[in-house]
């Protein structure tokens, strides 16, 4: 019994001296386009025809990739296209724009001079489709962009997407909103 009592009594010492805190990572997401599940049929449909160019299907995303401990969230800006599996589209990424739209402390970036070709190949986890995936940006912003639940950043994608000695020139645009996640961190 003395047994039992002394190890409730280091159990319960242990778990009291145990603080529970949240934390919270912010993320920038495209909301119409973060769970596409990308099909053959997927590439048909007129949902997504505004993030279209020709037949080529264009999903820019980004990654937190860390903070600076004073609250500057970092972001990579990457970018994957779809095509049907016999296309023969050549795409260039011609520039990108980029700045805050809503409730956000951001200076505009435009790149003028991308001329990014995709290259793009077969992917086992997108059957019928031809996929591209490259990074946009190694960083989005370098200081405190204040990002808040109602934030919003704009995204300009300048694309040329050339098909059966067509070329189509066209600005794709996307609004990335903030959704906030927390979790528990136990020290």
């Amino acid at each position: 019994m003395l047994k039992k009592s002394f190890i409730i009594g280091v159990l319960a010492v242990i778990l009291t001296g145990c603080q529970t805190q949240t934390a919270s990572i912010t993320d920038l997401i495209h909301e119409e386009t973060d769970k596409v599940a990308i099909t053959e049929e997927e590439l048909q449909k007129a949902d997504y025809e505004e993030f279209m160019a020709g037949e080529v299907l264009f999903l820019p995303y980004t990654r937190h990739i860390g903070s600076s401990g004073e609250g500057d969230e970092k972001y990579m800006v990457m970018l994957s296209a779809y095509q049907p599996i016999d296309s023969d589209a050549a795409v260039v990424i011609n520039t990108i724009t980029v700045y805050g739209s809503e409730d956000v402390t951001f200076e505009k970036i435009h790149n003028e001079e991308l001329s990014i070709p995709l290259d793009f190949y077969n992917d086992e986890d997108y059957p019928g489709v031809l996929r591209s995936n490259i990074v946009l940006m190694d960083q989005l912003n370098e200081r405190s962009m204040n990002l808040k639940e109602d934030s919003v950043v704009t995204m300009v994608l300048n694309v040329s997407v050339t098909s059966g000695g067509e070329t189509i020139t066209q600005d794709i645009t996307f609004e990335f909103d903030v959704n906030i996640r927390e979790y528990i961190v136990q020290r």
